[in-house]
C-alpha cells in the first residue's frame, strides 16, 4: 500500500491528535482520508522496522552462504592435494617399472649373447650322473653301477637281473619269528604255520577280499546269523521273533528261530552292527528247563528256555544230544533242526 501526503502541517505544530490528510492508492481508485499524527507515526515506525528486519535477515543468509562456500572451497582444496599425492605415487611406480624393464632387457640381451656364443657358465649334476672337464665345456656321464655306487647295468648284469626276475618267485627256507612280505601276486606251494592255532591270514584292519580255497573242516559246529535283539542274552538262550527289535527271549507256544551262539562255524550277515549271533543249524548248547533225555524233541518254553515235547509238531526246533535230571535251568547239547 502506498501513501501520498498532501498539505502536511509544519513539524513544530504537530500534536498527537493532529489530523494528517492521506491518500490510499487502490487497484481501481484512490481514497482520500485523514489519520492522526500518532497513528501515522506508528505506521511509519512499523514499516521502517519491518524493512530493517528483512534487510538483516538477507544479510545473515548471505553470510551463511558465504561460510558454506568457504567450506566447499576448503574441501576441494583437500581433494586436490590428495589427488596430487596419488599422482606422485603413481609416477614413482611408473619410474620403478621402467627401471625394472630396462634391467630385464639388459639381462635378456646378455643371455641371448651367451646363447649365440655357445658359452655355458656352470653345470650342476647329481648322482648317478657325474661331471668332468671345465665349467664352460663340461663332460656329463653316468658310471657303471657297483655295490657301493649307483649307475647303469652292463649287458651281463642285465642278463643276470632278468633271469632272476623271470623265476617263479623268491624261495624262503627255515623259520622266522616275524616277517613282512609285500607282493602283488605270490606263487607258492604249501604254506604252513610254525604251530597250531597261532597264525592268522589277514587282520581285523587289513582283510582279504575273496579267498579261493577248499575248506575240509571247521573248528566250530553251528551255522549262525546276526539279528538285532531287544536285550543282551546269555549263550544258549532260545530266541523267537518279537520284542522291541527283531528277536527276543522265547515264550511257550511260539516257534523258536534259533539259539544264542558263542562261536559259530560260519556267521552270516556279519556286517550288521550290534547284532546277536543266532545259531540256525548245527550243534550248540541250549538252555533247557526241566528234566531232559537224549533224543527228546525241544520246543520253545518261557523266559528263553527250551522244554521237552513228546509231539512231533512244527514247534519242534531242536533235539537233545544229552540227558539231565536237573529240574532247573541248565545248558544241554542239542542239534538245531
Amino acid at each position: 500500500m502506498a501513501i501520498k501526503f498532501s498539505q502536511l502541517p509544519k513539524t513544530g505544530s504537530l500534536s498527537a491528535n493532529t489530523l494528517i490528510p492521506v491518500v490510499t492508492v487502490g487497484v481501481s481508485s484512490n481514497v482520500l482520508g485523514v489519520a492522526t499524527y500518532t497513528v501515522f507515526s506508528d505506521f511509519v515506525t512499523t514499516a521502517t522496522s519491518n524493512t530493517v528486519s528483512a534487510l538483516q535477515s538477507n544479510i545473515s543468509s548471505l553470510q551463511s552462504n558465504a561460510a558454506a562456500q568457504d567450506t566447499s572451497i576448503n574441501s576441494l582444496s583437500s581433494s586436490i592435494s590428495s589427488q596430487a599425492s596419488s599422482i606422485s605415487i603413481i609416477q614413482g611406480q611408473i619410474t620403478s617399472l621402467q627401471s625394472n624393464a630396462a634391467t630385464q632387457d639388459s639381462q635378456i640381451s646378455a643371455v641371448q649373447a651367451a646363447v649365440l656364443a655357445g658359452v655355458v657358465n656352470s653345470v650342476l649334476v647329481t648322482g648317478p650322473l657325474s661331471k668332468s672337464g671345465n665349467a664352460t665345456y663340461p663332460n656329463i656321464s653316468i658310471p657303471v653301477a657297483t655295490s657301493s655306487a649307483s649307475g647303469y647295468l652292463t649287458s651281463s648284469d642285465w642278463s643276470t637281473f632278468n633271469s632272476k626276475a623271470s623265476t617263479s618267485g623268491p624261495t624262503f627256507t627255515g623259520t622266522t619269528t616275524a616277517a613282512t612280505l609285500n607282493v602283488t601276486t605270490l606263487n607258492t606251494g604249501n604254506v604252513a604255520p610254525s604251530a597250531n592255532n597261532v597264525s592268522n591270514i589277514g587282520s581285523a584292519s587289513y582283510q582279504y577280499n575273496t579267498i579261493f580255497a577248499r575248506a575240509t573242516s571247521a573248528q566250530y559246529a553251528d551255522l549262525a546269523e546276526l539279528y538285532l535283539a531287544d536285550a543282551e542274552y546269555p549263550i544258549g538262550t532260545v530266541l523267537m521273533v518279537g520284542g522291541d527289535a527283531e528277536v527276543t527271549a522265547s515264550e511257550f507256544g511260539y516257534r523258536a528261530i534259533g539259539v544264542v551262539s558263542e562261536n559259530p562255524s560260519y556267521l552270516m550277515n556279519s556286517g550288521l552292527a550290534g547284532g546277536t549271533k543266532v545259531a540256525l543249524k548245527g550243534r550248540v548248547p541250549v538252555k533247557v528247563a526241566g528234566v531232559v533225555r537224549k533224543g527228546q524233541n525241544l520246543v520253545a518254553g518261557k523266559n528263553g528256555c527250551a522244554t521237552t515235547s513228546v509231539y512231533h509238531s512244527n514247534e519242534v526246533f531242536a533235539i537233545a544230544l544229552a540227558s539231565s535230571d536237573d529240574p532247573g535251568e541248565k545248558l544241554v547239547e542239542a542239534v538245531i533242526l
